[in-house]
C-alpha cells in the first residue's frame, strides 16, 4: 500500500512524497517550489530517503522498542510519520494529501509548548520528540523555561560519562570566552542510575537549522576540494564570511576534548524560515561522544593511541581534521581547564578515581599536542609511530 504526502515548509507545498508503507521507502518525490526544498533547495528523491532516514530515531537507541509498542508503531519511520514528521529543529512537516484541513498553525511545535502531546489528525497525538535523532535517550521539556532538549545514560554504561562531557565542553567554550555554542548542565540521579543533561533549544519559530549534510550536498563538490572545505565554501558563498573560524575553532576544541562524532548532522547552519535567509553557523552542540566515554579507563593512553581512535565525520582520524586548520592558535591552551581542573570536574559527578585519573590524563596529553601543533609540529599517526618506536629502543 501506497500513500501520498505533501511535504510542507510552514503553509507552503514543497513536493508532494508518495511512501510506500510495506517497505518504508520512498517511491516518488515530484516538487512544487524548488526554493522551499531541503538541501537548500536541491532536493531529490535520494537525498529525500536520507533526509527522512537522519530524521527518525535511530532503531539501536535504547529502550525504543518499549516506545514503539506504546506509541503503536511498528517502526522508528512509522513513528516519524504520524507525528508528521514535525521537528522542533525547522519548520518542516508531512501533511497527508487526503488532510487538506491541516495547517501549520494546528500542528507548529512552537506554539504548543505547554503541552507534552498535543491533539492532531485522525484522533491521534503526536510528539515533538519522535524526530530527535542520535543515540542517546532525550526528550523536549516542553514545560522548562527555556525549552530545553534533556539527554540520559545509564551510570552502569561509562559511568554516565555523555552527559557530563556535554557539561565539560561547555566549560571548555566558556574558558575560550567562545559565544556561539550552547550550554549544557548535567546532574546525577542516582536512585534511578542515570546521568542528565539539559540545554536549551537554539530554534524557534523563527530561526531553523540546516544540518551540515544538507549544505555539503546541496551543490556539486568543485574539482577536487574536500567536503570539509566545501561546507565552508558554501557558506562564504551564503555570506556567512566567518565559516573557516568558526570550523578552525570547532575541529580544534573537539581535538581537546576527544569528541569521536562531529557527524555532518550535528553542525551546520541557521536560517530565517519566511525569508529563506541564511543568517549565520549554528551553535556547537552534541559533544557526549567525547573524553574517552568507550575507551578503557584502566590505562592512560600514549600519543599514538589517541590518534589512532577512529573518528565519525568528514574524516576517519583526527589528523585529517588538523590539517584543515588554518588558524591553530585560535584557542588559548594557556586558558584550557587543567589536568587537576578536569580530575575534579569529575570527580564532582562520582566518577571512579581511577577513571578519571584516566580521562584528566589523556586529556593532559591531548592538550600537549595541541601545543605542539601551535609551535609548527607536525601531529600524524606515522610520526608518533616512529617517536614510540625509537623511545622503545633507548
Amino acid at each position: 500500500m501506497k500513500r501520498e504526502y505533501y511535504l510542507m515548509h510552514l503553509n507552503d507545498k514543497v513536493a508532494l512524497v508518495q511512501l510506500d508503507e510495506v517497505t518504508e521507502e520512498l517511491t516518488a518525490f515530484k516538487l512544487i517550489d524548488k526554493s522551499k526544498a531541503p538541501y537548500l533547495g536541491n532536493a531529490d528523491i535520494g537525498k529525500m530517503s536520507r533526509w527522512l532516514k537522519h530524521r527518525s530515531i535511530p532503531g539501536t537507541r535504547n529502550q525504543i522498542r518499549d516506545l514503539l509498542i506504546k506509541e503503536g508503531c511498528s517502526s522508528t519511520t512509522e513513528y516519524l510519520f504520524k507525528n508528521l514528521a514535525l521537528s522542533v529543529t525547522d519548520c518542516y512537516w508531512l501533511r497527508p494529501s487526503s488532510e487538506s484541513q491541516l495547517n501549520w498553525e494546528n500542528v507548529n511545535l512552537y506554539k504548543q509548548y505547554n503541552e507534552q502531546q498535543m491533539p492532531v489528525h485522525n484522533n491521534d497525538t503526536y510528539s515533538p520528540n519522535a524526530s530527535l535523532n542520535g543515540q542517546m535517550s532525550k526528550f523536549v521539556d516542553m514545560e522548562s523555561n527555556p525549552t530545553s532538549i534533556v539527554k540520559s545514560a545509564y551510570l552502569h554504561n561509562s559511568y554516565g560519562l555523555q552527559c557530563f562531557n556535554e557539561a565539560f565542553a561547555t566549560s571548555i567554550h566558556k574558558s575560550q570566552n567562545w559565544d556561539n555554542y550552547v550550554p549544557y548542565t548535567a546532574w546525577v540521579d542516582e536512585e534511578n542510575g542515570l546521568s542528565y543533561t539539559r540545554c536549551p533549544l537554539f530554534t524557534s519559530n523563527s530561526l531553523e537549522f540546516i544540518p551540515a549534510y544538507e549544505v555539503v550536498e546541496s551543490q556539486k563538490r568543485q574539482g577536487d576540494m574536500s567536503e570539509y572545505e566545501s561546507f565552508i565554501h558554501i557558506c562564504i558563498d551564503y555570506g556567512i564570511t566567518d565559516a573557516q573560524l568558526f570550523m578552525d575553532y570547532l575541529t580544534l576544541t573537539d581535538f581537546i576534548i576527544s569528541n569521536t562524532d562531529r557527524h555532518l548532522g550535528n553542525f551546520g547552519i541557521l536560517r530565517n524560515p519566511f525569508t529563506l535567509e541564511i543568517s549565520g553557523i549554528a551553535p556547537i552542540f552534541d559533544n557526549g561522544n567525547s573524553m574517552f566515554y568507550d575507551r578503557n579507563l584502566s590505562k592512560s593512553m600514549s600519543r599514538y593511541q589517541l590518534l589512532a581512535v577512529p573518528v565519525n565525520g568528514f574524516y576517519t582520524k583526527e589528523e585529517s581534521f588538523l590539517r584543515q586548520i588554518k588558524n591553530k592558535n585560535i584557542v588559548d591552551i594557556k586558558l584550557l581547564p587543567s589536568k587537576t581542573d578536569v580530575y575534579d570536574f569529575y570527580r564532582g559527578f562520582n566518577v571512579p578515581d581511577l577513571a578519571t585519573t584516566i580521562i584528566a590524563s589523556n586529556y593532559e596529553t591531548k592538550v600537549k599536542m595541541v601545543k605542539d601543533l601551535q609551535a609548527g609540529k607536525t601531529i600524524s599517526l606515522y610520526r608518533e609511530k616512529q617517536l614510540e618506536k625509537s623511545l622503545k629502543k633507548l
